[in-house]
């Protein structure tokens, strides 16, 4: 067992993460977050998010405007033209958690009526907005101090 804020050696698991008690309720008490991702010159763009977790997917969903500087660069993928790799992290206090994997965008109806619906669960309920879309964080790593 490691010390509380140190990452476990990493051996990512084959399909979703699953998350512990702990961390599910620490992912479902109302927080805001912050989204970090790569710039083309290297830079770190953080930005704060609200987000939901998708148990089922073992990802976090985050929704925004298909013109924020976030989705833009997320749309366009990494060097490779696959998903950015990112990190998703909470804090409330001396409790952390960072959620790492690829991020991607989706513009699919369904998929932003599910966000919308999770968002107002945990949030509250968002407004009509012809612009958005849902950013799909596809975990495959967590570090922080929540077990």
């Amino acid at each position: 067992m490691t010390e509380p804020g140190v990452e476990a050696p990493g051996v990512e698991a084959p399909g979703p993460v699953v998350l512990s008690a702990d961390q599910l309720a620490f992912v479902t008490d109302r927080h805001l977050a912050t989204l970090s991702t790569v710039r083309r010159d290297g830079t770190p763009h953080v930005v704060p998010v609200a987000f939901t977790w998708d148990a089922a997917g073992g990802r976090a969903r985050i929704t925004t405007r298909s013109t924020s500087v976030k989705a833009r660069r997320i749309a366009r993928g990494g060097p490779d033209g696959g998903p950015l790799p990112a990190a998703l992290c909470q804090v409330d206090g001396r409790r952390w958690m960072t959620l790492e994997g690829t991020i991607t965008l989706s513009d699919d109806p369904a998929d932003i009526a599910e966000a919308v619906e999770r968002y107002a669960d945990r949030y509250r309920v968002l407004g009509e907005q012809p612009l958005r879309v849902v950013l799909h964080l596809q975990v495959a790593r967590i570090l922080g101090t929540v077990r």
